[in-house]
């Protein structure tokens, strides 16, 4: 009986050279546009370049004032530099931005200054003795929380002023502040009301963002945000402040980029730096550095809980809640985040 003869082995099906091709290009693609993602968020950080929201103007500086022996400085002229510079007079310093009287001169925190290169001085804390008028000694003691250690090398001295602003051709000004400056009631408070989930998430809520997104499309349009920190900031970079579904959903993978991009203390301290205030009789302002100098007169480290809560308070609606425009609704907008802070607070430190 004949036998049938065996079959060949059927060939593997190959995978056609065209999309291989076009594979290959996608990915040539896909790696050029996170190379150069990457490089505008370093771009951003260095401040080197401008989004929809991040923008600073140019700003004009006085000279420091360096504290070194030998220096003229009587106590009443020491003290109306440091009321010029929001320095709070105490019994006690405990942080930057404060200073004290002493039986030999005063003991000051200084703060610091970050905003021009080459003038850079981490905040550090200083006994000053005085003797007929002059510093005769200046002692140095640490530095602050996550700030840089003071640089020996040069004497401490009080932070320049801030004379003028160049306005920018968005008219909104700024003031960069490192992450180190800003209280750290301040940051806590601000991850409490506008994102609790942030140092857990990885840019994106995803509980949050699916109720939102229900809601807005039973609506037809933008009525809920429940953005994260990160999404805020992307869109500030990117994309602008238009409301719609498409921007919503532009800014989710732009936020999970950013995180792979940048760290979470590095992603705070943008955003801070560039959330927006509104605006008083000079004009739109963002920023919880420059915020502070509008709507208390003194720098962001000086802040205490009450004001660090009417901040937080206006970020939602800064036309609402701006205590320049609405100080009842702003008086009452602080008194609920305070106690919501707390209760988030109480929370988050339940949860860890």
């Amino acid at each position: 009986m004949p036998v049938s003869p065996t079959p060949p082995p059927a060939r593997p099906r190959r995978f056609p050279r065209r999309w291989r091709v076009v594979l290959l290009v996608v990915l040539v693609l896909v790696a050029a546009a996170l190379a150069r993602f990457v490089a505008q968020v370093r771009a951003f950080e260095a401040r080197h370049a401008t989004g929809p929201a991040w923008v600073f103007p140019s700003r004009v500086w006085s000279a420091d004032v360096p504290l070194v022996p030998g220096a003229r400085a009587p106590l009443a002229w020491l003290r109306e530099e440091l009321t010029a510079r929001g320095y709070r007079e105490g019994y006690t310093v405990r942080g930057p931005g404060q200073w004290a009287p002493t039986p030999e001169g005063a003991e000051i925190w200084l703060r610091g200054f970050a905003a021009v290169p080459g003038r850079q001085a981490a905040p550090e804390r200083v006994r000053v003795r005085l003797a007929e008028g002059r510093i005769v000694a200046v002692r140095r003691f640490a530095g602050f929380g996550a700030a840089a250690p003071a640089d020996t090398s040069r004497p401490p001295g009080l932070e320049p002023v801030l004379v003028a602003t160049l306005a920018d051709s968005n008219g909104v000004a700024r003031e960069w502040v490192p992450l180190a400056r800003v209280p750290r009631v301040l940051r806590d408070a601000v991850i409490a009301s506008e994102d609790r989930r942030f140092r857990s998430h990885w840019g994106l809520d995803l509980k949050s963002n699916a109720r939102a997104l229900v809601a807005n499309l039973r609506a037809g349009g933008v009525r809920q945000g429940a953005s994260t920190i990160t999404q805020q900031l992307a869109r500030g970079l990117f994309l602008g402040s238009e409301r719609s579904i498409g921007r919503k959903l532009a800014e989710m993978p732009l936020a999970v980029l950013l995180e792979r991009v940048a760290n979470k203390d590095r992603i705070l301290e943008m955003y801070l730096n560039s959330v927006y205030f509104g605006r008083d009789e000079h004009g739109s302002f963002a920023g919880v550095g420059e915020a502070s100098r509008r709507f208390f007169g003194v720098p962001v480290d000086s802040l205490g809980p009450a004001q660090a809560a009417m901040l937080v308070g206006v970020i939602p609606a800064p036309n609402l809640y701006s205590p320049l425009r609405r100080p009842d609704h702003a008086l009452r907008r602080r008194s609920y985040e305070l106690v919501a802070t707390q209760l988030e607070l109480l929370e988050l430190s339940a949860t860890r």
